[in-house]
């Protein structure tokens, strides 16, 4: 392990603080959500970095390989909304124009990027499904993140079905919330029953 990971923990509680004191603070401009940006490509850059001491793994290990996936998407994709949306005006309005299209394809483009790569994360307190009962038994998590990724293309159809017969953003929200309840859900039963047994 990397002496220097022990600032990291502490490195982003600071960026998740400056990220919410710019989004509850700042007037909502170009500028402040770039600065919104700009941190949230600095905490991605330490995420990358200190991958294998973050999931506690060799640097070799697959699940690595797949956490810096991940974490190089994210990067890209913040990157690039960014530069389109502050550099080519003609894509703002392109976007603007063609809302429902717009937010069907990102939604699908990161459903299937993150749902395809869900079983393989590793047990970690960054990356995932992180809710209280998952980051607390390893065993869970991977159930969680199993069913995470069996459910991901049944939810992709549901968006596209929306998106031809009825409200685009209806039917995402709805979709992202199921993606996420269905393994929330399934996930916190195992791990009371799991631990309900081992009380008794």
């Amino acid at each position: 392990m990397k002496t220097s990971y022990k600032f990291v923990p502490f490195c982003f509680m600071i960026i998740s603080i400056a990220i919410l004191g710019i989004g509850l603070f700042a007037e909502n401009t170009f500028k402040s959500s770039l600065l919104i940006g700009i941190v949230a490509v600095i905490a991605l850059f330490l995420f990358d970095i200190y991958t294998p001491e973050i999931a506690n793994l060799p640097a070799s290990h697959e699940k690595i390989k797949t956490m810096r996936k991940l974490n190089r998407f994210s990067l890209v994709f913040i990157v690039l909304c960014f530069s389109l949306i502050g550099w080519a005006p003609e894509f703002d309005i392109l976007a603007h124009d063609n809302t429902g299209l717009f937010g069907t394809a990102i939604a699908i483009l990161v459903i299937a990027v993150i749902g395809t790569a869900a079983p393989k994360i590793p047990f970690n307190r960054y990356m995932g499904l992180r809710l209280p009962w998952t980051i607390r038994d390893e065993e869970t998590w991977n159930i969680a993140h199993k069913i995470l990724g069996y459910i991901t293309y049944p939810i992709i159809a549901l968006i596209l079905i929306g998106s031809l017969f009825g409200n685009p953003e209806t039917y995402i929200k709805f979709s992202i919330l199921t993606w996420i309840a269905i393994p929330g859900i399934y996930s916190a039963w195992f791990y009371y029953q799991k631990f309900r047994k081992q009380t008794h």
